[in-house]
C-alpha cells in the first residue's frame, strides 16, 4: 500500500507531464526527458545509466515527467494534504498498485502502463519521505479505482477528503510527531521553511 496527499481536493491524480501547460501529446514527456538526459551530463557527469533512475532524478529536480510522487508513510502523505492551501479541502489517497516496475528489465518508453516504481535512495529527501512513484504510460489519463483482483470488487484506490477547517490543527499535530518541513526536506531549504513556519506560529500566539 502506498499513499499520497494533495493540498487541493480538486486536483486529479495526474503526473505533471499530463497537466497543462506541460502536456504536449502522448509522447511529449518522453521527448522532454530525452532532451533533459542529453544536457544533464553537463551538470552531473555520473548520471545513472538506467532510464528509470534518470527519470526519478529528473522528477526530483523539477522536470515535468510521467512519474507521480507517493510515499510508503501515511503520515507523510497526510502532511502534504494539509500543509498548504488552508482555504481549500485537501485529499488523502491510499493505493494498492497492481503492477511493480522492474527497472532492470522494463524500458519505460515501451510501455503504456501504470506501475509502481521504487527508486534508489538518490537523495535525503526521498529517504526521509519514504518516496515511491507511480509511472503513467498515458500521463493525460487520471488514475482511477479498479478492482484489486478479478474476483474482488474492492477498489485498489481509496481517498479521504480533508476539510480546510482542520488543516492548520493537523499541521500542528504532525509537527508533534516530527513530520515537518525540516524532516521532509533535510537541506537548507527545508530548514528555512521550518524556521519561517515557527516564526509565524510564535507571532500568532502573541497576537
Amino acid at each position: 500500500m502506498i499513499f499520497r496527499g494533495q493540498a487541493d481536493a480538486a486536483w486529479q491524480l495526474l503526473p505533471k507531464a499530463g497537466r497543462p501547460p506541460y502536456y504536449i501529446g502522448k509522447d511529449g514527456s518522453r521527448g522532454s526527458f530525452k532532451r533533459w538526459s542529453d544536457k544533464a551530463s553537463a551538470y552531473m557527469p555520473n548520471l545513472p545509466e538506467n532510464d528509470w533512475e534518470r527519470l526519478a532524478l529528473a522528477q526530483h529536480h523539477g522536470l515535468a515527467t510521467c512519474l507521480l510522487d507517493w510515499t510508503c508513510n501515511p503520515l507523510v502523505a497526510f502532511y502534504f494534504s494539509v500543509e498548504s492551501f488552508h482555504d481549500r479541502d485537501g485529499m488523502f489517497f491510499a493505493y494498492h498498485p497492481k503492477r511493480y516496475v522492474k527497472s532492470q528489465i522494463l524500458h519505460f518508453h515501451e510501455e503504456d502502463i501504470i506501475g509502481c516504481y521504487r527508486p534508489k535512495p538518490i537523495s535525503p529527501r526521498i529517504v526521509n519521505q519514504q518516496g515511491v512513484f507511480t509511472y503513467h504510460g498515458k500521463p493525460f489519463e487520471p488514475l482511477k479505482p479498479e478492482p484489486i483482483e478479478r474476483r474482488s470488487t474492492d477498489p485498489n484506490l481509496w481517498y479521504v477528503v480533508i476539510s480546510s477547517e482542520c488543516k492548520q490543527e493537523c499541521v500542528e499535530r504532525l509537527h508533534n510527531f516530527g513530520i515537518n518541513q525540516q524532516f521532509l526536506f533535510p537541506d537548507l531549504d527545508g530548514l528555512s521553511r521550518h524556521i519561517n513556519w515557527q516564526t509565524e506560529r510564535i507571532n500568532k500566539m502573541v497576537e
